[in-house]
């Protein structure tokens, strides 16, 4: 059983085995069997589905799992693939000569998923099939399961589209964070959408990203210049913006053949779109959540902001964060201030500044790394210095200007080229 759990796409196969006592010859069975890529090697006549390519047959072992778990999805399959998967089951039952042992089986899981049923809510996709029933991917049920399908995600992202790796990657980060399960990994993180990178680093990604193209791919090398000169001059983060790029950047990945390349040479549109969000990661299961404006609150701040904040943003958001119209509820206010629009969410920002809930010093340090340090100049720093309320000498100017630079990328070719 713990061998199966590593079995890339059969999380469902995982947990059936963890509901019902299992006969020596599926227990003994080689992890040959129900492994990915040697089922997809099968002819379709190997499967109780032949249209659905579903329940393999193969062997003895590979029969026995198929019949139960065809028990489990039973409900959600079409009465005409339903009444044609159950009597190719139960011929190769007959067959194998398994019928006693499959009965007994199916009683003993009859009575856990009685008491255990697995909601589509304990997966991280639901895709419908061609022939209508639902297909249910990547189990959430423990923090095991997780794990492992932040793992799948990640190891097949070439077979799912950006929406479906997105839908996928928010309900696996929403059950990370509520079983406090660790995710190292910060493909999950940034494919979720939690914290938007800045224009410019976007910029710099795709630069490298058009030297990867094929020199064939001239429209597509043009386009990704142009984007990416486009976002070289734009000042701050902003999630609606990541949501377009990540979308444009997928199609001309698409086009241009370098999904392979992913994780390889090149980041998915998720990574470059958001940023690495490991920090955010840690404490995310401390209770804390994320702005359109990329600022990061603990529910004890939006809790210790006071009424007053928020009553600043209108008496509507006032009404909607308390319960006694006297105290912040916190889970109220989080729910709110996630949904502001950004220019509420830059205005939220100022107010707790302005009440000591944000540190103004942290503050401006993490807008600095917010920049790219190529660019940023004394006066840029004095600027924004002052706009925070900060004297200038808060913070060592000569220790910024000391930093190492970002490399330069060898984008300038490609834009004297894009402007000829």
């Amino acid at each position: 059983m713990s061998k199966l759990a590593n079995v890339a796409g059969h999380r469902e196969l995982y947990q059936l085995f963890k509901m019902v006592r299992m006969p020596e010859f599926v227990k003994s069975a080689q992890l040959g069997t129900f492994d990915q890529d040697a089922l997809a090697a099968l002819p379709s006549s190997a499967f109780a589905d032949r249209i659905g390519r579903r329940f393999p047959c193969h062997t003895k072992a590979a029969a026995f799992t198929s019949a139960l778990q065809f028990d489990l999805q039973r409900d959600q399959l079409p009465p005409e693939t339903r009444a044609r998967c159950e009597a190719f089951l139960n011929k190769v039952a007959s067959f194998y000569s398994i019928a006693g042992e499959l009965e007994a089986a199916r009683q003993e899981l009859n009575e856990r998923t009685k008491s255990a049923a697995i909601e589509d809510d304990d997966f991280a996709l639901l895709v419908k099939s061609a022939d209508g029933s639902l297909m249910r991917l990547m189990a959430l049920q423990t923090p095991d399961d997780v794990q492992s399908s932040a793992a799948y995600l990640r190891r097949y992202i070439d077979r799912f589209p950006l929406d479906w790796r997105r839908k996928a990657a928010k309900r696996i980060v929403a059950r990370a964070v509520s079983t406090k399960t660790e995710l190292s990994d910060p493909y999950p993180w940034c494919a979720a959408g939690i914290d938007p990178a800045h224009p410019r680093d976007m910029a710099n990604d795709l630069w490298e990203r058009s030297a990867a193209l094929h020199h064939s791919h001239t429209a597509l090398r043009s386009g990704l210049n142009k984007l990416a000169t486009a976002l070289s001059k734009l000042n701050r983060a902003d999630g609606e913006l990541s949501e377009k790029v990540a979308a444009l950047v997928d199609d001309i990945d698409t086009r241009g053949g370098l999904i392979s390349k992913y994780f390889v040479t090149l980041q998915p549109p998720e990574m470059l779109a958001w940023r690495h969000t490991l920090p955010l990661a840690k404490i995310a299961t401390a209770g804390v959540i994320t702005t359109q404006s990329g600022d990061v609150y603990s529910l004890s701040q939006l809790k210790d902001a006071g009424l007053a904040t928020y009553a600043a943003l209108g008496p509507d958001i006032a009404e909607s964060v308390t319960s006694d119209y006297n105290t912040v509820d916190a889970e109220k206010a989080a729910a709110v201030v996630r949904s502001l629009p950004f220019p509420d969410a830059v205005k939220f920002r100022d107010l707790m500044l302005l009440t000591g809930q944000l540190d103004k010093r942290a503050f401006a340090w993490d807008s600095v790394k917010r920049r790219s340090l190529a660019t940023l100049t004394k006066q840029d720093w004095q600027n924004m210095m002052q706009d925070l309320g900060c004297k200038v000498d808060d913070m060592n100017w000569s220790i910024v200007a000391e930093m190492p630079k970002k490399p330069a990328h060898a984008h300038s070719d490609f834009i004297s080229r894009d402007k000829s």
